[in-house]
């Protein structure tokens, strides 16, 4: 196990300095859909976008608060606001939950981390040849505790991820499939750890069902 997680950490440094585009996709007012690539950043070993960059793209609305350093934004009936350096993220009038990180001020744009676009947003995404594709699909999470690590000299890694780290029931796990070029790794992946995934909305029909991770956190 000793060589496994000196692999993962191996891994997950590759594959938070490598991902440097994100690759958004949407479609407005029925027209053509868009496509840009948009700068990311790796703080302190924690991917992050620009916020109003990104989302501008997809008809969002900001306001900025300078006196408070908070940030409204909205779409439609959807409302959220963020505070610099304050981890904690909601949608509507939900409680707040913490994510990778806190937002960040940068070279004067505010910054977020990836997994801000699924959790808060709902904007689906995809990461291919270590690109963040963004759309309107609807996004999928997976939650719950690391199980049965396994990896390639390749840096393919599988685990599964169960609600029990006691139950034995295949039937009731699911297990991710993530490698560098495909996932991006908030966290360094252990036996035992509370996780999130973020896949896309299908998986296999086997069991237990089998699907990429594209966002681990």
């Amino acid at each position: 196990m000793k060589k496994i997680s000196t692999l993962l950490l191996i891994v997950t440094c590759i594959s938070l300095t490598s991902i440097t585009n994100v690759f958004a996709q949407t479609q407005l007012n029925n027209e053509t859909p868009i496509s840009i690539s948009i700068e990311t950043q790796v703080i302190e070993g924690i991917t992050m976008i620009p916020l109003r960059k990104t989302l501008e793209t997809f008809g969002f609305e900001f306001t900025w608060h300078e006196a408070t350093k908070r940030v409204d934004l909205s779409k439609g009936t959807l409302w959220t606001s963020i505070s610099i350096d304050e981890n904690a993220y909601f949608r509507q009038k939900m409680a707040p939950w913490a994510l990778s990180s806190a937002p960040v001020i940068l070279n004067g744009h505010t910054w977020v981390p990836v997994e801000f676009l699924s959790e808060i947003t709902s904007l689906g995404v995809e990461v291919e040849n270590e690109t963040l594709k963004v759309s309107q699909t609807e996004p999928t999470f997976h939650q719950g505790f690391v199980k049965d690590i396994t990896s390639d000299d390749q840096g393919n890694i599988s685990f599964s991820i169960v609600v029990n780290m006691k139950d034995e029931d295949y039937t009731q796990r699911i297990i991710i499939h993530a490698s560098a070029k495909t996932t991006i790794f908030q966290v360094d992946i252990k036996e035992g750890d509370a996780i999130k995934v973020i896949s896309p909305n299908f998986s296999t029909l086997s069991l237990p069902p089998k699907t990429p991770g594209y966002i681990i956190y």
